[in-house]
C-alpha cells in the first residue's frame, strides 16, 4: 500500500494576514482554501489570532478616519445620484466586528488548528531579550508577541513530532535557526509552487504553457490598449512640462514583454496567473517653448509664440493578472482581470 505523504504545516505570523489585507487577497484566500481541502494545514498560536484581531481593529480606524477627510473633501460628489451611495457614512464598530465575524468563520472552515495560550519556560525568552538575540535584535519589547508567539509554534511541533514551515515578513523571524521550524520569507513563491504542484497533478501544467502561447497576442494587445489610454492624459506628465501647457500627445511606440509568472489561484472553472510585465512607451510632446514667449503688458502674463517637442521614452514593470478559463479539462478562453493592480501608470 503506497504511503500517504504527509501535508504541509504553516504558520502565517501576522505580517502575511495583514500584507494580504486579511482575507481580501487572492493568495490568503488561495491558502485557505486549501487548507479547507486538506492539501495543507495551518497552525496559530491564540497569540498570533489576538494580534491579527488587534491589526484588524487598528487597520480599520485608520481607514475610518481617511473615508471621513475623504468624504468631506469631495462633498460636492454627493451631488450625483450614482455616486452618493458611496459615500455614506458607516459604523466603525460594527464593520470591525463584520469582518472578525467573518475571519472566524473563515479559519474555521479551513480547520485551523489555534493554540491556545500554555505554561511556558519563559527563561530563555528573558535571557535572549536582556543579550539581544533572536528575536530581540535590538533589544526592543515590541518583539515580545514573536518571541512567545515562536515559542509556542515551536513546543507545538516537536509535541506533535512535525515540521513547521513559518511564513513572516520580519526579518528577526525568518533568521530564526530551529530544527522543528522552516522559516521563510517567500509566501508568494511557496503558494505558487504548491500550485504548481497541484496542477501538475491535474495534467493542466502543460496545458497552461501551451495556453499563455496561444492568448499571449490577446493579452498583450489588451495591455496595450491599456496603456495607450494611460498615455493619452496630459495631466500626467508634469515632469516633463513644467507646467508649461500641452497641444498634442502623439504615442509613437509601445513595447509589452510578458516575462515570469506565478499561479496565483485555481479553480475547477479558471487558473488565474499573474505576470510579472515590461513596458516600454515612447511619446512625443508638444508643449510651449519657453525660448519664444513675450510678457503681456496689461496682464503681465507670459504669451508663447512657438511650440517645442518633447520625447518621453520611459520603461516601467507592472503586474498583469489573468483568468484561464477551464472548459471540459481544457483551457477555453483567457481574459485579463486585473493591470497595474487597479492603479494608474506612472510616468
Amino acid at each position: 500500500m503506497k504511503k500517504k505523504k504527509p501535508i504541509d504545516i504553516l504558520f502565517l505570523d501576522t505580517s502575511i494576514f495583514e500584507a494580504n489585507n486579511f482575507l481580501e487577497g487572492k493568495r490568503i484566500n488561495e491558502i485557505l482554501k486549501l487548507a479547507e481541502e486538506g492539501v495543507i494545514g495551518i497552525i496559530l498560536p491564540r497569540l498570533t489570532y489576538d494580534e491579527v484581531i488587534n491589526r484588524v481593529k487598528k487597520n480599520i480606524d485608520t481607514a475610518y478616519g481617511k473615508f471621513k477627510k475623504y468624504r468631506n473633501d469631495t462633498r460636492v460628489l454627493r451631488n450625483i445620484a450614482s455616486l452618493k451611495d458611496k459615500f455614506e457614512i458607516f459604523d466603525a464598530g460594527k464593520v470591525i466586528k463584520e469582518l472578525i465575524k467573518e475571519i472566524d468563520k473563515r479559519f474555521k472552515k479551513a480547520k485551523i488548528t489555534i493554540v491556545d495560550y500554555p505554561i511556558i519556560n519563559i527563561k530563555e525568552i528573558f535571557d535572549g531579550y536582556f543579550s539581544q538575540s533572536f528575536p530581540f535584535s535590538q533589544g526592543k519589547k515590541d518583539e515580545f508577541p514573536d518571541a512567545f508567539a515562536l515559542k509556542i509554534v515551536e513546543d507545538w511541533s516537536k509535541k506533535n513530532k512535525v515540521k513547521v514551515k513559518v511564513f513572516a515578513k520580519d526579518n528577526d523571524i525568518i533568521q530564526y535557526d530551529s530544527e522543528y521550524l522552516l522559516t521563510d520569507d517567500d509566501f508568494e513563491k511557496y503558494l505558487d509552487l504548491k500550485l504548481q504542484e497541484i496542477a501538475k497533478e491535474k495534467e493542466l501544467l502543460l496545458k497552461i504553457k501551451n495556453a499563455i502561447e496561444e492568448y499571449r497576442g490577446k493579452i498583450i494587445d489588451d495591455i496595450k490598449s491599456w496603456v495607450s489610454d494611460e498615455l493619452d492624459d496630459m495631466y500626467i506628465y508634469d515632469e516633463y512640462t513644467n507646467d508649461f501647457e500641452v497641444y498634442d500627445i502623439d504615442i509613437s511606440e509601445i513595447n509589452i514583454n510578458l516575462e515570469k509568472h506565478q499561479i496565483t489561484s485555481v479553480d475547477d472553472e479558471y487558473i488565474a496567473l499573474q505576470f510579472k510585465t515590461y513596458i516600454n512607451f515612447k511619446v512625443e510632446l508638444t508643449i510651449d517653448d519657453e525660448n519664444y514667449m513675450i510678457k503681456d503688458e496689461d496682464t503681465k502674463s507670459w504669451i508663447y509664440l512657438e511650440t517645442t517637442n518633447k520625447m518621453v521614452d520611459e520603461v516601467r514593470y507592472i503586474y498583469i493578472d489573468t483568468l484561464f478559463y477551464i472548459d471540459e479539462n481544457e483551457i477555453a478562453d483567457c481574459e485579463v482581470e486585473e493591470i497595474n493592480k487597479g492603479q494608474k501608470l506612472k510616468v
